[in-house]
C-alpha cells in the first residue's frame, strides 16, 4: 500500500523554503561591499632637486696628543717559570677534560675552578695511580687543585 501524499502540506514547505532563499539571496546582494573603482593612472611623487653643498676641511685647533709617562702596567714583566709552567699545565688538563684514565675520570668544575676526581674505587691503591699519574704528566699541578668525589 503505498502511502498518501498530502500535496497541500509538499506544496506549503516548497513555498517555505523558496521565500527562505530569496529572502536569503536580497540579504546577501545587501551584504557584498561597494566594488571601487581604482584609477588607472598612479600619481608619482614630485621631485625636489637636492642642493649640492661642498664641505672642505677647516684649519681650526685640532687636539694635542701627549703619550702617558706612567699606565701602571709593567711591559718588562715576565711571570716566574713555576708560574708560568702552573697555567699551562692547568689549561692543557682543563682542554682535555672530561678524561677517562685507569684510576677514574677527571673533569673540571668551572664553578671553583678545580679538577674533580672521581676515582673507581677508593682504595689507596688506586689513590697512589692518580699520584702517580700527576707526577709524571703535570708536575707542576698541585694536588690541591684537585677534588676528591
Amino acid at each position: 500500500m503505498i502511502p498518501k501524499i498530502n500535496i497541500k502540506l509538499v506544496l506549503v514547505i516548497i513555498s517555505v523554503v523558496c521565500i527562505a532563499l530569496l529572502v536569503l539571496t536580497i540579504l546577501m546582494q545587501k551584504k557584498t561591499p561597494e566594488q571601487t573603482v581604482l584609477p588607472t593612472s598612479v600619481p608619482l611623487p614630485t621631485s625636489i632637486p637636492t642642493p649640492i653643498v661642498l664641505i672642505s676641511p677647516t684649519t681650526g685647533p685640532s687636539p694635542t696628543l701627549i703619550p702617558p709617562h706612567f699606565t701602571g702596567a709593567d711591559i718588562n714583566q715576565t711571570l716566574p717559570a713555576s708560574v708560568q709552567q702552573l697555567a699551562e699545565q692547568k689549561t692543557t688538563l682543563r682542554r682535555l677534560a672530561p678524561l677517562s684514565l685507569p684510576f677514574g675520570t677527571i673533569s673540571f668544575d668551572y664553578d671553583t675552578d678545580t679538577f674533580a676526581v672521581k676515582l673507581i674505587d677508593e682504595t689507596d691503591q688506586t689513590k697512589q695511580l692518580f699520584v702517580s699519574w700527576l707526577a709524571q704528566n703535570y708536575p707542576a699541578l698541585p694536588q690541591d687543585e684537585f677534588a676528591f668525589q
